[in-house]
């Protein structure tokens, strides 16, 4: 079964990096078992999107999902994420300013 986590959570990962959002969906949903996890890779791209209030519920949704399945730990750790994007709000804009200017600059 991990072997099997660990390839959904690759496959996003790739999809998120070719912006394949039809394939980030469907490694999303491809996941029984560690539905908790790939909400927070979908919390992780709704902040780096700038979607501050989206990747808050994201993580919202984490931590219940690991609560119900009794995983306390995972469910702590998934509360974490809420203040970090508050902290870190302005890391996605810089990255996606540094591709703009990347593309612009023909690199």
């Amino acid at each position: 079964m991990l072997e099997y986590s660990l390839l959904g959570f690759g496959m996003y990962l790739l999809a998120f990096l070719e912006r394949d959002q039809a394939a980030m969906q469907d490694a999303l949903t491809g996941q029984p078992g560690y539905k908790d996890i790939m909400l927070t890779l979908q919390s992780d791209t709704e902040a780096y999107n700038g979607h501050l209030t989206k990747a808050r519920a994201f993580s919202a949704q984490a931590a219940e999902t690991a609560s119900k399945s009794d995983n306390k730990e995972a469910a702590a750790l998934w509360h974490v994420y809420v203040p970090r994007w508050r902290r870190g709000a302005g890391v996605g804009a810089a990255l996606r300013r540094a591709d703009r200017e990347r593309a612009d600059a023909g690199t």
